[in-house]
């Protein structure tokens, strides 16, 4: 079962920018459906593919990285206190809950709950194809201006269509396997 916002709590903002924006990994495959999602932008970070990841496979992860007069677009969300909890459970220990500045389409300031990387590389690397192509396709769905579409696209990605097509049919099996224990836990209550 999806959850909602908490009655009491209210609900809290969560600023994405990485495998995050694509429907499928929040909705699918971590339950998780938000009460809003509006395009915005972090204030003074920008997204860097500095996070550790699996070699040769996904060699790198999105990040926030500080920086003064640039910015990072993504989605901001609204979701429950459950449903935050459920992230940090999946990105940690990984990345950190920390808070960043937003700006929405319409111009309104906010605060917002981001995921920093902790696990990370001196340099930045390159994101697979695939996690670069969620991305992309969550940008398109949430309708980030033409200049996030540009920026995730000119992204070199480190592409083994041989690894990369393993990785992605691992994947899929994890996906079944989640949906299914999910199918059969709503069955027996």
């Amino acid at each position: 079962m999806k959850s909602r916002i908490d009655a009491a709590a209210g609900p809290i903002r969560h600023f994405a920018y990485g495998a995050n924006l694509f429907p499928d990994v929040l909705e699918r495959r971590r339950g998780i459906c938000p009460a809003s999602a509006v395009p915005a932008r972090a204030i003074g970070w920008r997204r860097t593919f500095d996070v550790l990841g699996i070699p040769l496979v996904e060699p790198a992860f999105a990040n926030l990285t500080q920086a003064d007069g640039q910015f990072c677009w993504g989605v901001l969300y609204e979701l429950s206190t459950t449903q935050l909890n459920q992230i940090r459970a999946v990105e940690a220990p990984a990345y950190r809950d920390g808070m960043v500045q937003v700006e929405t389409a319409d111009g309104r300031r906010l605060e917002a709950h981001a995921f920093i990387g902790v696990w990370t590389r001196r340099r930045e690397g390159r994101p697979s194809k695939r996690y670069l192509d969620l991305l992309i396709a969550g940008a398109r769905h949430h309708g980030l201006p033409d200049e996030a579409l540009a920026e995730l696209e000119a992204t070199p990605a480190a592409h083994m269509p041989l690894l990369s097509g393993l990785a992605s049919r691992v994947l899929t099996w994890e996906r079944l396997l989640v949906w299914r224990a999910r199918w059969r836990r709503q069955r027996s209550d």
